[in-house]
């Protein structure tokens, strides 16, 4: 006899169900990682919510590119400074930071 207002949970899961549930856990979670999170938040600005899906160009070479920047991990100076594989993160210019932006 169960309790007014109370339920029984079944106590047979499939498997299917196990990895939706599963899935929807990760997918919170790794969204909330990113709401809250406070560093490195490149990749977070570019694409705010999780499971955004990317389209790449065709073009393979471009579409690495994309991804690298995407990761925040180019061969542009302010990367390769972040990195520590430069000293500075300035444009052969000297006169600005090299950024994906600039």
């Amino acid at each position: 006899m169960t309790a007014q207002g109370s339920i029984c949970a079944s106590s047979n899961v499939t498997i299917d169900d196990t990895y939706k549930i599963a899935d929807e856990i990760a997918q919170k979670s790794w969204q909330r990682y990113g709401d809250y999170k406070s560093k490195d938040r490149y990749t977070y600005n570019l694409i705010p919510s999780v499971r955004t899906e990317v389209t790449f160009p065709t073009c393979r070479d471009i579409g690495i590119s994309y991804s690298r920047i995407l990761l925040h991990d180019t061969m542009i100076k302010s990367h390769s400074f972040r990195t520590g594989t430069l000293d500075m993160p300035l444009c052969d210019c000297r006169n600005k930071e090299e950024t994906v932006d600039s």
